[in-house]
């Protein structure tokens, strides 16, 4: 049972449609759910975590990790 497999896929996205290119993570687990994050970025390589289309509440917890049968 492998339950360790986490991948990480990272887009751009304008979340608040400044022209400045924020980012986007998406992380499949096997086993567990997706999830979708978003950053806003500062224009100086600095980001900020913010809520967006399908992304869980901010602060929120992630679900416990699977176990084997």
């Amino acid at each position: 049972c492998d339950l360790n497999t986490t991948r990480f896929t990272v887009f751009v996205i304008d979340v608040n449609r400044d022209g400045i290119p924020d980012a986007g993570v998406i992380t499949t687990r096997t086993g567990g759910p997706t999830t979708i994050r978003y950053f806003a970025g500062d224009g100086a390589g600095h980001f900020t975590e913010v809520a967006g289309p399908g992304s869980p509440p901010l602060g929120s917890q992630p679900p416990p990790p699977p176990t084997c049968p």
